[in-house]
């Protein structure tokens, strides 16, 4: 049982894993931000996984890395599921990475420990609501 596994590591790896296996989404990460505000990327998996681990994200609003939909889902503490990722001007600096994985579509859900959002899973694929059955 994954909420069983006490290596944080080895958690993130399993909600990447079952986000790119049972979800159906084509790559996956979980990332956490610092002290400073960039995020951290404690696991990614999925095509180009290696890219992924590399993307700058920052959750304060007044860097361009920071108006994105993580950053978004993160700071106002509510899931956010976009499915026209290229159309937002705010994901401009992300457009060169998303094209290359052939991702229009992203799902970020905030985690909470004590209270406090610590970070969040993002899964990332085609048009979401094609490959996702959200009401079961």
């Amino acid at each position: 049982m994954i909420a069983s596994i006490p290596d944080e590591g080895t958690l993130c790896d399993g909600i990447c894993r079952i986000l790119i296996e049972d979800c159906g989404l084509s790559h996956a990460l979980v990332g956490v931000p610092d002290p400073q505000g960039w995020v951290k990327i404690l696991s990614a998996n999925g095509k180009m996984h290696e890219r992924l681990k590399n993307v700058r994200i920052s959750v304060e609003p007044g860097r361009p890395e920071g108006r994105g939909i993580f950053s978004r889902a993160y700071r106002n503490a509510t899931p956010f599921i976009e499915n026209h990722l290229l159309d937002l001007p705010e994901m401009r600096i992300w457009r060169p990475l998303l094209r290359d994985m052939a991702s229009g579509s992203i799902a970020v859900f905030p985690f909470f420990r004590a209270g406090t959002v610590q970070g969040s899973p993002d899964g990332r694929s085609g048009p979401l609501s094609e490959r996702l059955d959200w009401e079961s």
